[in-house]
């Protein structure tokens, strides 16, 4: 008597859980590498002019369970304008986003020691209705109330604090060191 074998096959598909495609262009040092638009960041180029790409720019960090990733799109601009730029997302497993305000809650420092507290504007999803997954881009002036360019000469690096998510704890604070800014 002769046995068969007999075997069960599965094929298992993974789809990683808050991947966000545009945080990840291709990549700019290949040979053939373009010139295109930016996918994160409206109005800019990847590689932006001075060879760095929404990959290079990209920062992430844990508010309580909230993981934040952020880009600094100023640097993919051919031209600077007169505001700052970030694209945001934020993914929370547990128990979704708690209800955030990121405009009041946000804010930008320099190694020159300028400062600007409450002059950024959220434009993207709506942070008060608990989703797990959240982007937009957060924007604000380019220059402080007192008429100082936060990426003036001299600037050696930018910070971007992000408070009041997760669990409200300190929050995370997203650094550019002056290779990064443009």
């Amino acid at each position: 008597m002769q046995q068969q074998a007999r075997g069960l096959f599965v094929v298992l598909t993974v789809t990683a859980c808050g991947l966000d495609p545009s945080l990840s262009p291709p990549d700019a040092s290949a040979p053939d590498a373009k010139i295109a638009e930016s996918s994160t960041c409206p109005g800019g180029i990847e590689p932006g002019p001075t060879g760095l790409t929404s990959r290079d720019l990209s920062r992430e960090g844990l508010a309580g369970e909230t993981e934040v990733k952020v880009v600094f799109c100023n640097p993919l601009f051919s031209a600077q304008p007169a505001h700052l730029m970030f694209y945001v997302t934020m993914s929370e497993h547990l128990a979704g986003i708690p209800p955030s305000d990121l405009s009041t809650s946000s804010w930008v420092e320099t190694s020159r020691g300028a400062t600007a507290k409450a002059t950024l504007s959220w434009d993207g999803d709506d942070l008060t209705l608990g989703d797990h997954h959240v982007k937009g881009r957060l924007t604000g002036p380019r220059t402080t109330s007192a008429g100082v360019d936060l990426l003036g000469a001299g600037a050696a690096f930018l910070k971007l604090h992000v408070e009041g998510v997760g669990d409200n704890g300190p929050g995370v604070v997203m650094t550019w060191d002056e290779k990064f800014l443009p």
